[in-house]
């Protein structure tokens, strides 16, 4: 007995497993939508394929709503460190 199994969006071509191994693994797969596929031989006759569909969401830090706040927080940032600069040369200059 065996199992084939794919992965839409990754795998190109069936993949089998052994009826012993029976734990599939895909490591670092990029954000996005997958199905994943699979159907069982047993003396030459094959299963119906069944799926799972499944969706990986981009890092909180690539999507738009971080990268505003960090850049209104680094414009702030700036902002700050300039109003310091300037109230220091303004003293510098009262006296």
């Amino acid at each position: 007995m065996h199992y084939y199994y794919k992965l839409d969006g990754y795998d190109l071509n069936w993949n089998i497993n052994n009826y012993e191994s029976n734990q599939i693994t895909y490591s670092a797969l990029a954000p996005g939508n997958y199905t994943f596929y699979l159907k069982v031989e047993n003396q030459g006759v094959f299963s119906e394929p069944v799926s799972y569909s499944f969706t990986i969401a981009a890092p909180f830090y690539v999507r738009w709503w971080f990268i505003v706040i960090s850049i209104i927080i680094f414009l702030g940032i700036v902002f700050m460190v300039y109003r310091w600069q300037l109230n220091i040369q303004r003293k510098i200059s009262a006296n």
